[in-house]
């Protein structure tokens, strides 16, 4: 275990060419990202892999509103994304999750990945989720977004990007395959080498309903496809 700083995810050329790659086999009509955080990381991968594509929606979700804030003055070249005020999960869910979660509370100092507010994350996650992030409370915002917006957009071959705040990100993950069940979607998940996807990234390789369009362990990400063949 690694005490995590806080990084974007990388702009590189494998990067863009695992998105693109995953783009033309996908087709999505719907982009959803969580954990907008400044607009500057996993969003403008997102935009720099689309180029002159369009998809019909694209929304980003992120639950501290001064941080929203300043995502839409850095994404005010893309006025058609969506940037919307919320939680991806359920608010009690996750802090449940959070609280019982094995994996936190019993960390194998042998697995070589990066976790927050060590020694102990848990506790760390838990004022996160109750006190936000960008200096705010975030306890009114709207909660449960991947709920309603997955189900609605499930036909439209949608490519999900999760990178919320590490103590949500499995759940995130674990929500985005039950609320998608067997239609065809992308997955762009930025930390696989921390433990906010780390678990996600073992599921992934272990599922024969996803393919790894491409992954970097170093760089942190992994781009598959899952239903897709």
């Amino acid at each position: 275990m690694k005490p995590a700083e806080r990084l974007e995810v990388p702009d590189t050329g494998r990067l863009n060419a695992a998105l693109c790659a995953a783009l033309d086999r996908l087709d999505p009509q719907v982009v959803i990202e969580s954990g907008t955080y400044l607009g500057t990381g996993t969003t403008r991968a997102l935009l720099r892999a689309l180029g002159a594509r369009r998809p019909r929606r694209f929304v980003t979700i992120e639950v501290s509103a001064s941080l929203l804030r300043q995502a839409r003055t850095n994404l005010a070249d893309a006025p058609w994304i969506e940037c919307v005020w919320g939680m991806s999960v359920r608010r009690e869910e996750a802090i449940e999750f959070v609280k019982n979660d094995p994996f936190l509370r019993e960390l194998d100092p042998n697995i070589d990945i990066f976790v927050d507010f060590l020694p102990d994350p848990a506790a760390g996650y838990l004022a996160e989720l109750q006190g936000g992030l960008g200096g705010e409370s975030s306890s009114d915002a709207p909660d449960g977004l991947l709920e309603q917006l997955l189900p609605l957009h499930a036909e439209d071959r949608p490519l999900v990007a999760l990178d919320s705040a590490g103590g949500v990100g499995y759940l995130e993950f674990r929500e985005t395959v039950r609320l998608l069940g067997e239609n065809p979607y992308g997955l762009f998940l930025d930390d696989i080498n921390h433990v906010k996807h780390y678990r996600s990234k073992l599921h992934i390789e272990a599922d024969p309903a996803f393919t790894v369009v491409d992954t970097s362990w170093d760089e942190g990400w992994m781009v598959a496809l899952a239903n897709l063949r």
